[in-house]
């Protein structure tokens, strides 16, 4: 209420505890401001609420406490994973029966990931690239290659109220009624709301818009391409700082498709007994295919 009304009284207060009631204040205007606030000129709503409480701080004469800055234990970079990650393993799909594969990053960290020494709800991956050896042909597949995947979860909160969004470019591989295993180019771009339920409990709920483009894909009018559009959500627990669960959910409509729509089911289960060592159980399930796998992940 102070960071709103900076007149506000406080006189049921002692110094001490009002000194530190403005200084819990002064703390939100600079969280909600910040970004007005690192400019001199015009002046705004939000200088003029911080000026008026340094003001009445400066009144009282009481010395704040000496900031602790220390950070707490695993927030340090130093302590995280490696950023470049190469892995590899096996599993079985409907569509290419079982497979041997290969996958690599070139950096940074995904949501999946133990936290240690990264922002806990960010993703950034560069290059992060999957290639699959399959028992029903003689050559690799390009499973996934992606130049970049990008996610921020900013959980709504009393003092965050931020957009959550997520964005990727690439190719990877559908396996629907309009795409039966091939190859597309694609771009999405998600935005929506996350929650924190609890510590270990993130959940969200987005809004998406992609367009896929491939010689090989089945469009109306003779379109190599299509749009969809669609809602998508997930849910990730992590239980201590080695084990998490990550669940995502996509439904798309196609407007420019030979099918009305498509959707996309993933699970994921890591566990992280070493900084830079992980073991990746997944699953995922398409309109064309679902499949299974496991793989040792290296980070380094």
């Amino acid at each position: 209420d102070l960071a709103d009304d900076p007149s506000l009284a406080l006189d049921a207060l002692g110094n001490e505890r009002r000194a530190q009631v403005l200084d819990a204040a002064i703390d939100v205007v600079d969280i909600r401001y910040a970004k007005e606030l690192i400019r001199e000129t015009p002046k705004t709503e939000g200088h003029r609420l911080k000026q008026a409480l340094l003001e009445r701080r400066a009144a009282l004469g009481v010395r704040s406490e000496t900031l602790d800055t220390t950070p707490p234990p695993g927030a340090r970079p130093d302590q995280g994973h490696g950023t470049a990650r190469l892995g590899g393993g096996g599993g079985a799909s409907q569509s290419m029966g079982t497979f041997i594969e290969l996958e690599g990053r070139l950096a940074l960290h995904d949501l999946a990931d133990t936290p240690a020494g990264h922002p806990p709800d960010a993703q950034l991956e560069f290059l992060p690239t999957r290639i699959r050896f399959s028992e029903r042909t003689s050559r690799p597949h390009v499973e996934d290659a992606f130049l970049v995947r990008i996610a921020s979860l900013t959980p709504l909160s009393q003092f965050e109220r931020a957009v959550s969004w997520r964005v990727r470019a690439g190719v990877t591989t559908l396996r629907d009624g309009g795409c039966r295993a091939c190859t597309v180019a694609t771009v999405d771009w998600s935005g929506g709301l996350a929650f924190k339920l609890g510590q270990p409990l993130t959940a969200f709920a987005m809004a998406d818009a992609g367009l896929q483009a491939s010689g090989a894909l089945s469009a109306r009018h003779g379109l190599p391409v299509r749009v969809g559009i669609g809602p998508s959500g997930g849910v990730r627990l992590r239980m201590g700082e080695q084990v998490t669960t990550l669940v995502t959910a996509e439904w798309r409509w196609l407007p420019l498709g030979r099918v009305h729509d498509t959707a996309d089911l993933s699970a994921t289960l890591r566990w992280s007994p070493t900084t830079d060592l992980a073991i990746d159980a997944r699953a995922r399930s398409q309109p064309r295919a679902s499949e299974a796998g496991l793989s040792l992940l290296s980070y380094f």
